[in-house]
């Protein structure tokens, strides 16, 4: 398979538990079991949930956790005891319901996946998404059935629909059209127009004689799906409608908008009929009502979810409609039972050593992770990120190898390979050795090491019919020792396994190609590029080395005295990782009055002398020779461990060779 002009990123996420039993950001969509026992909700963590309902209280059952991006919608196939979640990653989900398992994942769209819908009775799921397309699946295949794109141009699908006999579907989209498709043709069968906006949501009615639909234009619709035109349209929302619930054969309609309203509509008495039933601090995203409970489970842009109670509600509101200066007083004041969230990352800030990352949550507690062993090392109680930020000294940057992003409510690191390879850094910078290595290389080796290990455990036993388990660590022991040598197997960043990571693939980088655990080596060799394969092959990956070197001119202060002798040659070239103490050693190294003088301060006068007309065996000096020289640049003396980059960035600030200049150290005594 060709690899050469795809365009690769690979992400991987941070989170602080491995089982995160709270959502960390808003609630997208909710389902719930038909005995009202079982709540699963979606949320823009990228993790789908589980919940025991008894009289309103929830209990936290277990995770569906693999996605990347947000979970945008979910469906619960109850009758086979399968889940199935929709992402903005792309990709759909098929879970185990009650073991949490992944069953399949399921790529065919190339855009956000934003809607999915369940037929019992073909055991089919529909899925539209941002790609226009509307996608047939069947469940007990894990395959696709069909797709289609909508008509012959891009109209992003953001709501669909099908009936419980799977021969009807229904989809709303960006061009403000409903169209319906019959599956079983492969054909579109009728198209709606009325809304003035994007069609957000909508729902059926079981007998799919009738289906209600909410629009930006902050309009419900109601449409007779035999006549295929709309039969009542209720203004009765100031702001986007984003989501329906409804009974079976649309009588009651529940819709919430972005203001955090839910307004109760009885479809029999027009606009009358509609009341105020709720108001929550936040948009409302997703309602599911429980049968039989009269509950009403409400998630929104926080990353609570609340049970509102139906029985209690009490006319005392006037229609919505009403032209009346008072405002509507909500039917339902208050919840029964909330499901608390945990706070989400909501500002964060990449720090110039390109290794930790600043991050606020929603609660204002400020913490500092570190990308490359996936931990918060620092937590700043009290104290702003812009305090904490000015607290915060440095002496060493790197150029910018990595991106970061909090769309989910947490760290998302992102590695390309256009700019992944551009931070250099040495193993010890107080050591006289040259000992770089390359950041992102080294990351990608920490990320793979599983896939690594497992591949070179395959070839290693290919030859065999059959391996008994003693033999197959056996061979984990050899190869690792094999690794051992060639530094591949170090252990500069250990990630946890549980970190979930991508492996994206495309010009618009929108079609992922694997997703999965650092603890599972499942990615397919096939997938992998030749780069990344040389990177986790070759501990000494050179990346892009010329880019991290750094030309200047090194002279003497002419302010000081005595003037130093200047050096054979004034311009060098150096990598921009390198502290100054280097620069300081440089000038000794190539000055003998210099060296004598260090060498008898340092109580060593014969370091240099000869023995016998013979010259000692060369004595290297540390970073101890910024004792006694100076490297100063814009007349600022500069610390011995602060590294090239950092001084260009931060104390040249200019186009241009930067100069810097050295002299000898003031407060030591004279040459």
């Amino acid at each position: 398979m060709s690899h050469s002009n795809a365009r690769y990123r690979i992400s991987y996420i941070l989170r602080e538990l491995e089982v995160e039993d709270k959502h960390r950001f808003g609630v997208n969509d909710l389902a719930v079991s038909q005995d009202g026992l079982s709540l699963l909700s979606a949320g823009r963590d990228g993790i789908a949930r589980q919940w025991s309902i008894k009289d309103n209280t929830a209990t936290y059952n277990r995770q569906y956790a693999g996605h990347v991006d947000w979970l945008n919608a979910i469906a619960l196939c109850e009758d086979i005891n399968f889940v199935v979640t929709a992402s903005s990653d792309t990709s759909l989900k098929v879970w185990t319901l009650n073991k949490g398992l992944l069953a399949a994942t399921l790529q065919k769209h190339d855009d956000y996946v934003k809607a999915v819908r369940y037929a019992p009775a073909t055991r089919h799921f529909a899925s539209g998404g941002l790609d226009g397309r509307v996608v047939i699946w069947d469940i007990s295949s894990m395959k696709e059935v069909t797709n289609t794109a909508v008509d012959d141009k891009v109209a992003s699908i953001y709501a669909i629909d099908i009936n419980q006999q799977g021969t009807l579907i229904a989809s709303g989209s960006s061009d403000k059209i409903v169209r319906l498709w019959d599956p079983r043709s492969r054909t579109k069968i009728g198209t709606m127009k009325g809304h003035s906006d994007i069609i957000k949501c909508m729902r059926m009615s079981s007998d799919a004689t009738q289906i209600i639909t909410g629009s930006a234009d902050c309009n419900l619709k109601l449409w007779d799906l035999r006549q295929q035109r709309a039969i009542h349209t209720y203004g009765i929302h100031d702001s986007s409608i984003w989501t329906i619930e409804a009974d079976g054969d649309l009588r009651t309609i529940y819709s919430g908008d972005r203001d955090g309203n839910v307004i109760v509509t009885d479809t029999t008495a027009g606009e009358a009929g509609s009341q105020l039933l709720l108001s929550t601090e936040s948009p409302v995203c997703a309602m599911a009502l429980a049968s039989g409970t009269q509950t009403l489970w409400i998630g929104s842009m926080k990353s609570s979810i609340q049970a509102w109670d139906l029985k209690s509600a009490q006319d005392t509101s006037s229609p919505v409609d009403d032209n009346g200066d008072e405002e509507p007083v909500p039917l339902v004041n208050e919840p029964v039972a909330t499901i608390p969230g945990r706070a989400a990352i909501v500002e964060h800030e990449v720090l110039p050593d390109r290794r930790h990352v600043l991050t606020l949550n929603s609660d204002d507690l400020v913490q500092r992770w570190n990308i490359l062993n996936g931990k918060v090392v620092e937590i700043y109680e009290g104290q702003t990120l812009q305090e904490v930020r000015k607290s915060l000294t440095f002496t060493s940057a790197f150029p910018s190898w990595f991106s970061v992003d909090h769309k989910l409510g947490c760290l998302t690191v992102h590695l390309e390979q256009s700019s992944c390879f551009k931070a250099w850094d040495l193993t010890d910078p107080s050591k006289i050795e040259d000992t770089r290595y390359n950041l992102g290389a080294v990351l990608l080796q920490a990320l793979f090491r599983e896939y690594r290990e497992s591949r070179e455990l395959e070839s290693h036993l290919s030859a065999r019919a059959s391996a008994t388990a003693v033999q197959i660590e056996q061979a984990k022991d050899t190869l690792h020792a094999k690794a051992l040598e060639l530094r591949l197997a170090h252990d500069r960043f250990t990630l946890p396994a549980s970190i979930m990571m991508a492996l994206f693939k495309g010009t618009e980088l929108t079609a992922v190609s694997i997703i999965g655990k650092l603890s599972r080596a499942t990615l397919h060799p096939d997938l992998v590029p030749a780069w990344l394969n040389s990177v986790l092959l070759d501990p000494d990956f050179e990346g892009s080395l010329d880019q991290n070197k750094i030309q200047f001119h090194l002279l003497p202060d002419e302010h000081a005295t005595p003037v130093l002798p200047s050096l054979k040659s004034s311009f060098l070239t150096s990598m921009s990782c390198f502290p100054l103490w280097r620069l300081a050693r440089h000038v000794h190294n190539s000055d003998k009055v210099i060296q004598d003088r260090i060498a008898a301060l340092q109580g060593e006068p014969d370091r240099w002398a000869k023995v016998d007309g013979v010259s000692p065996a060369k004595v290297d000096i540390g970073p101890s020779v910024s004792d006694f020289v100076d490297i100063l640049c814009e007349d600022q003396v500069l610390p011995r461990d602060m590294n090239l980059l950092h001084v260009r960035h931060n104390i040249w600030k200019q186009g241009g060779d930067m100069h810097l200049h050295y002299r000898w150290k003031p407060d030591q005594e004279p040459l």
